[in-house]
């Protein structure tokens, strides 16, 4: 698969560099803090990104103007939210969220510093390898797999973070599809065909509800960008049925716990201790203007999970933000809406700019997936995948910049 010349021993680096990158949410979490490697994680990824932003300023030192406003005024928000909690600041850690912003800032940069490598096809590769390679380990080793909530459901955890090992298959799924659908020759198709199977077979095993949640966002989205044709079109609701057949076969074939969780409506529980749990930290905010200070909610539940209404151990809010008005009030609300913003006005642009249908499933479903994860996760807590996707979606949408700038030099990927 050619993914583009290299440029020369610098833009190589850079090159190593960025795939180096997008491996890092790849790696089993389980497994780095098994073998002691979770702070030298951190540490090579942050040296990584530190890396790619500097190579990227010193090949294109000028910021991008048409990109840059939003990150800007993210890191003004985050250095508010520092100086009004100066006295109860935090760790650095805390501001993780910091390196997902410094992502959008220099993707423009990045992208110019990376010249002609066919950025999707990577993506496909890579992803594509993921899949593969836990779905081999899941059955070659099944006792590398973690079952969760055996008394209620069977679910299946090959990485150490079933929430992001589902995220990231059901991307892969979608771009994957999308590559199978643009057509090319016989053996790529039925590749990539395996690899949709194989993801979403994935995904109905980690049983995560949130996975659904992504897909009806990404309709949304592609309804917005007006890449989705009219849903009454005979082929659009053939492909409907056929999904919605295919998942159901796969079901009862693979595992149903997916299925259960979704239509157990009448649980007591449904929310998985995600609503009792807000209810618990918005009451105990009260509703402080610049919340408690970031890292709050970390340090109160690492000295213990206490027990809140019904006898329901208390969670971290699942829900960005939330989490987000609790440590740092409006600002850090403000913050949150920033980027869910800007990352859907860039993945909404590059859907219409572009004529790569793989880059327009891409850049849609990240920006799905963020909405669907700061909704019903901790998003910015798996700083790896945040990064890297946002990350990637800046990149893309920096390309497109360019092409509407110059649009007889469309680039193909």
């Amino acid at each position: 698969m050619r993914v583009g010349r290299s440029g020369g021993a610098a833009g190589g680096a850079l090159r190593l560099a960025f795939l180096a990158t997008l491996v890092m949410p790849a790696l089993s979490a389980s497994t780095i803090a098994a073998l002691g490697f979770a702070d030298l994680r951190i540490v090579v990824f942050v040296g990584l990104f530190a890396l790619l932003a500097l190579g990227a300023m010193l090949r294109r030192p000028v910021l991008d103007r048409r990109q840059r406003t939003a990150p800007l005024v993210a890191l003004w928000l985050v250095g508010l939210i520092a100086a009004v909690h100066l006295g109860n600041a935090g760790e650095l850690l805390d501001y993780r969220i910091v390196l997902p912003i410094l992502a959008l800032l220099v993707a423009p940069n990045l992208r110019a510093a990376l010249g002609e490598l066919a950025i999707v096809r990577v993506v496909l590769l890579a992803g594509g390898l993921y899949v593969l390679a836990t779905a081999a380990g899941a059955v070659l080793v099944p006792s590398a797999a973690t079952l969760r909530n055996v008394a209620e459901h069977v679910r299946i955890d090959v990485t150490g973070s079933v929430v992001l090992h589902a995220s990231l298959c059901t991307i892969i799924a979608v771009v994957a599809l999308a590559g199978c659908a643009a057509g090319g020759r016989g053996m790529r198709r039925l590749l990539l065909a395996l690899v949709v199977v194989v993801a979403a077979c994935m995904v109905l095993l980690t049983g995560t509800r949130t996975a659904l949640a992504t897909l009806i966002i990404l309709a949304v989205l592609a309804t917005m960008s007006g890449t989705w044709r009219p849903l009454a079109r005979p082929r659009t609701l053939t492909l409907g049925l056929a999904a919605v057949g295919g998942v159901a076969l796969l079901s009862a074939l693979v595992g149903d716990t997916l299925w259960t969780r979704l239509v157990e409506l009448d649980r007591a529980d449904y929310s998985s201790g995600r609503w009792p749990s807000i209810l618990h930290w918005l009451a105990l905010s009260g509703g402080a203007p610049f919340g408690l200070g970031m890292g709050t909610i970390r340090v109160t539940l690492a000295a213990g999970r206490p027990f809140i209404g019904d006898g329901q151990l208390l969670e971290w809010p699942h829900n960005e933000l939330v989490r987000f008005y609790v440590e740092a009030g409006v600002p850090g609300v403000m913050l949150v809406l920033l980027l869910l913003g800007e990352v859907t006005r860039l993945a909404v642009r590059q859907a219409r700019v572009t004529g790569d249908s793989a880059e327009r499933a891409l850049v849609l479903v990240i920006a799905a997936d963020l909405w669907a994860q700061c909704l019903f996760q901790n998003y910015f807590n798996g700083v790896y995948q945040a990064t890297v996707l946002v990350l990637l979606v800046g990149v893309l949408a920096a390309g497109g910049e360019a092409r509407m700038a110059e649009p007889g030099c469309a680039e193909q990927r």
